[in-house]
């Protein structure tokens, strides 16, 4: 605001200066006047930059305001032209130092420069009537004097009151916006600490349950070590995605770029989800398109993430049938290739109304709330979250009763045999 208004300022008197030449026919008292005036305008705006000081601000703007306005109405500047007194080309200038100052100073410097500027309307009135006027010029003088002081009266306080409401508001909302922002810390590094907390001793219970299924156990009891290590491993599923959640939030995930083979990445997957596709009788494999580049520049560990988590999430919410994880490429330019990744199941499928939030945090359609597996609502949230970083926008196609296709494209710099043997 005060940059504005000092820009402002300074065009203006530059502009006056400009129409005085032209009316005068040359450089008079009234020019210099008016540049002296608007370059320590300009230096008083710029020092509020430097000295942070409203109070210092209000101050010698307001000082400088009064002064010059009654210089000008006061003082004699022109040989020929005495001291006009009161003036109506005066007064706003003084109602529009008065919003200024309203806004920018203090109230203290705001209520003096209200109570001066009264006193100067005072003193230019009894100016003009010490020169005796009479008729029409006595009642306009009386008329420019109380019109100056109903303005004053009005802007000063009116700008005032609304400056303080504005900064009211503003400090509470700054203080929120603190309190929110240590909240939101202190929440993240609690989900940080206690994720990581969590999972060492369940490393031990699942390492404990291992042990447990492998040894000469009644049926009965062999039966409880498969369910603790279900369970335990279900638990280190939802611990993974709620510190996932939790660096995300943080900012703290960063992406890499290194070399990588997109069969090798997706027969991995596939076959790290053989065994729990085969639990359920569900047939699982990979599918690559013949134009997919062998090697690719790209981040590995978070294209895995996504489609490991893509995976075991279409496992989870296919009955009968399979799963398929599958790369083709859309286009090659560039030497870079745009690559499509999917992931395709034999699922329940998600009803319409139901897939514009499936990617929301903590939201879980009605398919995956009757499921036996329950989870966060945050896989799919955090794997669209993890694409978009990439580059890429997760989406998806759906037929309820046949099944779900989860997509995305990612524009991957192709790493050719030279340079691979390069590297």
């Amino acid at each position: 605001m005060v940059y504005g208004t000092g820009l402002v300022f300074f065009v203006v008197h530059a502009l006056n200066i400009v129409s005085l030449t032209i009316a005068y026919q040359g450089w008079t008292p009234q020019q210099t006047l008016t540049l002296v005036a608007g370059l320590v305008v300009t230096g008083v705006g710029l020092s509020v930059r430097y000295t942070r000081s409203p109070t210092f601000f209000g101050a010698v703007f307001g000082t400088l305001t009064i002064l010059g306005v009654a210089t000008s109405a006061l003082v004699t500047t022109v040989p020929t032209d005495p001291p006009h007194g009161i003036n109506t080309a005066t007064l706003p200038t003084l109602c529009a130092a008065a919003a200024l100052i309203a806004f920018v100073g203090t109230l203290r410097v705001s209520i003096a420069y209200i109570a001066a500027g009264a006193i100067l309307i005072g003193v230019l009135y009894l100016k003009t009537h010490s020169y005796g006027p009479t008729g029409i010029e006595a009642v306009l003088a009386w008329q420019r004097a109380v019109q100056g002081w109903i303005a004053l009266s009005l802007i000063g306080p009116v700008c005032t009151l609304i400056a303080l409401l504005v900064y009211r508001s503003l400090d509470k909302l700054e203080s929120a916006l603190v309190r929110a922002k240590s909240a939101e810390k202190a929440r993240a590094d609690f989900l940080a600490t206690m994720s990581h907390e969590i999972r060492t001793p369940l490393h031990g219970i699942l390492g404990l349950s291992d042990m447990l299924s492998r040894a000469d156990l009644p049926a009965g009891q062999s039966r409880h070590a498969e369910l603790i290590t279900v369970s335990a491993n279900n638990l280190m599923e939802i611990i993974d995605e709620v510190l996932d959640m939790a660096r995300l939030e943080d900012g703290t995930v960063k992406t890499t770029v290194d070399p990588f083979c997109v069969r090798t990445l997706l027969k991995d997957i596939t076959d790290l989800f053989a065994v729990k596709a085969s639990q359920k009788s569900l047939w699982i494999g990979a599918e690559i398109g013949p134009d997919v580049p062998r090697q690719v520049i790209g981040d590995a560990p978070h294209l895995r993430q996504v489609m490991s988590n893509l995976v075991g999430n279409a496992i989870k919410f296919t009955r009968e049938g399979g799963v398929r994880a599958g790369a083709r490429t859309l286009t090659v330019s560039n030497e870079t290739a745009w690559i499509q990744f999917y992931v395709q199941d034999s699922g329940v499928g998600i009803p319409l109304e139901d897939q514009a939030d499936v990617f929301e945090r903590f939201k879980q359609t009605d398919s995956a709330k009757t499921s036996q597996t329950k989870g966060t609502g945050l896989g799919l949230s955090i794997c669209r979250e993890l694409t978009d970083m990439m580059g890429g926008t997760l989406e998806l196609q759906s037929t309820p009763g046949q099944g779900t296709v989860f997509f995305f494209t990612l524009a991957l710099p192709v790493l050719h045999k030279d340079e691979a043997v390069a590297a």
